[in-house]
């Protein structure tokens, strides 16, 4: 029972901490695509967690559908392999054949055995990869709908406009939005590519105008 509690919480941590990782490193690229400092648009931790599972959600359920069905392939190709008596036949004349000859006065070892610390060490780099190589996506993924977006807003494409109260030049109308986080959101003016920051709760929204 303890040691289902252990795996559970170090399960939990870990993709806990995955989230948190790819999230940040999204949103942190999406930002830079419009020059902004994530400091001011900081989320808490129930965004970052929510952000995270919904940009990791299709990469994940793709690669369990991959290795679905290469586990599935895999236990008909071995169920059929030991059901057949040629192919156990095959092996063991395989075996026969292709094993070195004995060396006189030493005593017989195992074979390409893997020691325990070089398959762990592979383990380790092999995790390692996978996670550097998930974390430049999701700055890719970032940059990438960062860049689209502004495009958007650039050419008038964005449905939604925003109204603001600012508290030196009045009434701003005709923004769009850019990030919301807990504290403060930014949105931009696309005529001229001003950046207004005001709280999550002091905007009104309307059909935008076309251009």
């Amino acid at each position: 029972m303890h040691k289902i509690l252990t795996d559970s919480a170090a399960i939990t941590a870990t993709s806990v901490a995955l989230l948190y990782c790819w999230s940040t490193a999204y949103y942190q690229a999406y930002l830079g695509a419009f020059d902004l400092t994530p400091g001011l648009l900081d989320r808490n931790f129930h965004q970052v967690l929510y952000h995270g599972l919904s940009i990791a959600f299709i990469p994940i359920a793709i690669a369990l559908a991959i290795v679905s069905v290469l586990l599935m392939a895999y236990t008909v190709v071995s169920e059929i392999c030991s059901t057949s008596r040629h192919v156990r036949r095959w092996r063991t004349w395989a075996r026969t054949q292709l094993a070195p000859p004995p060396v006189l006065g030493s005593p017989p070892g195992p074979v390409n055995k893997p020691k325990k610390r070089a398959v762990a060490t592979y383990v380790i780099l092999l995790l390692a990869t996978a996670f550097a190589s998930t974390l430049a996506y999701a700055q890719n993924q970032g940059r990438h709908h960062g860049k689209q977006h502004l495009d958007r807003i650039r050419g008038g494409q964005i449905p939604t406009a925003l109204q603001i109260q600012d508290p030196v030049g009045g009434k701003v109308d005709g923004l769009r939005l850019i990030a919301c986080g807990a504290r403060a959101c930014a949105a931009m003016a696309p005529t001229t590519q001003r950046v207004y920051y005001f709280a999550p709760s002091g905007f009104s929204q309307r059909k935008a105008s076309p251009p």
